[in-house]
C-alpha cells in the first residue's frame, strides 16, 4: 500500500469519526471542552490530509467566507477563545 493511499485512509477515517462525534455531542452536550477540542484537533488532522493541491483555493475562498461571516466560531466561546477581554 502506498505512503499516499494510507495517509487518505487515515483522513477519510478522521473525518467520519469526526463526524459521528459531532453529531452525537451536539444532541448530548454542545458545551463540553473536551469535545470541542476534540472536533478542532480531528478538524487540523483533516484538513491536512484531505486538501490537495487543486483543493487549495476553494479551501481559502471558504475559510475567508467563514471568517467575514463572524459569529462562526461564537460557540468557542466556552474555551476563552472568542470571548472579548474586559
Amino acid at each position: 500500500m502506498k505512503k499516499t493511499n494510507v495517509l487518505s485512509m487515515i483522513g477519510f477515517w478522521a473525518f467520519i469519526v469526526g463526524l459521528i462525534i459531532a453529531v452525537v455531542a451536539g444532541i448530548i452536550m454542545p458545551q463540553n471542552g473536551i469535545i470541542i477540542i476534540v472536533l478542532i484537533v480531528l478538524g487540523i488532522i483533516i484538513g491536512f490530509l484531505n486538501i490537495t493541491a487543486k483543493e487549495i483555493m476553494l479551501f481559502l475562498v471558504a475559510t475567508i467566507a467563514l471568517v467575514v461571516v463572524g459569529n462562526v466560531f461564537a460557540p468557542l466561546t466556552v474555551l476563552d477563545i472568542g470571548k472579548s477581554p474586559r
